[in-house]
């Protein structure tokens, strides 16, 4: 959650306030008490409120004017920066977790998911999205001697920390959470105004994939107890 307490320029603001179908698509159980780290704008939490009765939503956000708008969908909301939050800042018993493009701006991934675990009801489910540091643009930048400092993407400017597939499912392994589903969302070019990302799913098979894939969205669950699954 390396994102700056400021106003955010248009572009990264756009880039942060989706409803992000990719990731709700990923929950497989009926939720409760969900926590959204890295709310931004509070969108997806609002998309949760339309699809699901009765929860209690729970978001976390650095950004003073993301947390700005986001609070009204919220329970309760927490203004910090996840790299300064303890576990008894945190609500308890959550069975849902949503990180949307959050860890890779944490100076620590690792401290992010104990948390997690300590705060987790029985069973619960967590969604994450990071970006592919393996995209073939990466990889043509780096020949090329170049890494690009952006508003936005893979290049943005306050990553702090970078994922392949490979070490994504050794962070998931580590704290002993069961990957239930991983998916990969493709674009062929960094920036989304080259219209061609309807054309980058042709080249997602092996061994192309994992050059083509522009971000990760995993499922997981952090035991392997079967849950009652949703609706």
């Amino acid at each position: 959650m390396g994102k700056q307490a400021k106003e955010p320029e248009q572009q990264h603001y756009q880039s942060y306030t989706s409803e992000r179908p990719d990731v709700l698509s990923k929950i497989q159980c009926e939720p409760s008490r969900v926590l959204d780290i890295g709310c931004s704008s509070g969108a997806l939490a609002a998309s949760l409120r339309r699809r699901f009765d009765g929860l209690t939503l729970y978001g976390i956000e650095v950004d003073e004017a993301f947390a700005k708008d986001a609070k009204r969908h919220f329970d309760s909301l927490i203004f910090a920066d996840l790299d300064q939050l303890t576990v008894s800042q945190l609500p308890r018993d959550i069975d849902t977790f949503i990180l949307a493009d959050v860890i890779e701006h944490t100076k620590n991934p690792d401290l992010v998911l104990e948390m997690i675990r300590q705060v987790a009801a029985p069973n619960a489910q967590l969604i994450l999205s990071v970006p592919n540091v393996q995209h073939w643009t990466v990889i043509k930048n780096l020949l090329l001697g170049d890494w690009p400092e952006r508003e936005r993407g893979i290049f943005d400017r306050t990553h702090l920390r970078f994922f392949t597939e490979k070490s994504l499912r050794r962070l998931f392994e580590r704290h002993r959470i069961s990957i239930t589903s991983f998916g990969r969302n493709y674009r062929l070019f960094d920036s989304p105004r080259y219209g061609l990302a309807r054309l980058a799913k042709y080249f997602g098979f092996w061994p192309l994939q994992n050059f083509i894939a522009y971000q990760f969205v995993v499922a997981g669950r952090l035991s392997k107890k079967q849950c009652a699954p949703k609706e």
